[in-house]
């Protein structure tokens, strides 16, 4: 059982070193990022706005959300 467990250790420490390798792989011979087109994100137009800057409703409509009033 433990010369499985070493082994274990040492197939998991190899891994890690392979990763490391590619990675530092990746950074020093990867191309440098260039600036492209902007990144253009659509939103339909119909849907609802959810921002904080539209009408907040006053403390009696928070309260009655919760508590009904009677009668």
């Amino acid at each position: 059982m433990k010369r499985i467990a070493v082994w274990a250790f040492y197939g998991v420490g190899a891994l890690a070193i392979g990763y490391l390798a590619l990675y530092a792989y990746a950074v020093f011979s990867g191309r440098d990022l260039q600036p492209g087109a902007p990144i253009r994100i659509f939103r339909n137009p119909d849907a609802p706005s959810y921002s904080r800057h539209d009408a907040v409703p006053d403390e009696a409509d928070r309260f009655d959300r919760f508590v009904p009033r009677m009668g």
